[in-house]
């Protein structure tokens, strides 16, 4: 969870290269790869979610001063996108 000027972000299960292997994050992003596609509607949030997308949404966060609140991981991967 990271904080912009009173601003959370709250993603789900994050996938990139990372330095250190962890078995069950691992696993969890394996499943998830497939599963993905059938979190819709209320269950989109808890899809996995990409690092560069959570930084580019953040970056797009910054730039608009958004109020202070929580942004989940849907709303973080619709502004990933941009």
């Amino acid at each position: 969870r990271e904080e912009i000027t009173g601003l959370v972000t709250r993603p789900s299960l994050i996938l990139g290269k990372r330095n250190e292997r962890r078995f069950g994050e691992s696993l969890g992003a394996f499943v998830l790869k497939f599963t993905n596609a059938l979190l819709v509607g209320s269950m989109k949030k808890y899809r996995a979610i990409e690092a560069d997308c959570i930084a580019n949404a953040m970056i797009q966060l910054a730039k608009c001063k958004p109020p202070s609140g929580i942004v989940i991981s849907d709303e973080l991967q619709e502004l990933g996108r941009t």
